[in-house]
């Protein structure tokens, strides 16, 4: 098969049948694994730019297909940012602030919602989804706490809000199978 034809060639090379059907990494790997050259091939240049070209072209597809998949969960953290950072007079619903804890609902909600965002891309991409939610969670809710702290004079941090964040997180992780999961809507998560 694929391996005598490997064999017949001469090292490295693309003929346009393997470049059509996107089988050159796995004959070139092939050849490499049989004769141990591919390192020694990809470092002398006996490769020449086809293959830089191509393994750039693939990379540039997958950052695209993941900014595709992450664009929702991405707007979402720039919705989170922005409400974070804004006076707290220039917010809506100024009489619901004054429930007690209100603003702890706020923060649940909000982090509820980027965990379910999160599910499928990460899902997707083939990342431990439970581990990279609250990874991502844990960061965000930090950092928009310390720029809380130092950049506005009208917010200040709190382990309140931190704690919240967590809580949403994970309640949104762990609610996507009984809310999302299966049901028309996931593709839209």
């Amino acid at each position: 098969g694929q391996t005598r034809q490997m064999e017949r060639r001469s090292p490295g090379t693309l003929e346009p049948w393997n470049l059509e059907h996107g089988a050159w990494g796995m004959e070139l790997g092939a050849w490499s694994m049989e004769h141990g050259a591919w390192s020694d091939m990809a470092t002398k240049g006996r490769l020449g730019g086809q293959y830089l070209f191509i393994s750039y072209i693939e990379r540039m597809k997958d950052i695209r297909q993941t900014l595709v998949n992450f664009w929702k969960p991405a707007l979402w953290l720039v919705v989170i940012t922005v409400l974070c950072l804004i006076p707290p007079q220039d917010l809506p619903g100024k009489s619901l602030a004054r429930i007690p804890h209100f603003d702890k609902v706020i923060h649940f909600g909000m982090y509820f919602i980027l965990a379910v965002l999160l599910v499928r891309p990460l899902t997707l991409s083939g990342l431990k989804v439970w581990l990279w939610t609250l990874a991502i969670s844990i960061f965000v809710g930090g950092v928009i706490e310390i720029l809380q702290y130092a950049v506005t004079n009208m917010r200040s941090a709190n382990w309140g809000d931190f704690g919240a964040d967590v809580v949403g997180a994970v309640a949104g992780r762990a609610a996507y199978a009984w809310l999302v999961k299966g049901r028309r809507w996931e593709r839209f998560s």
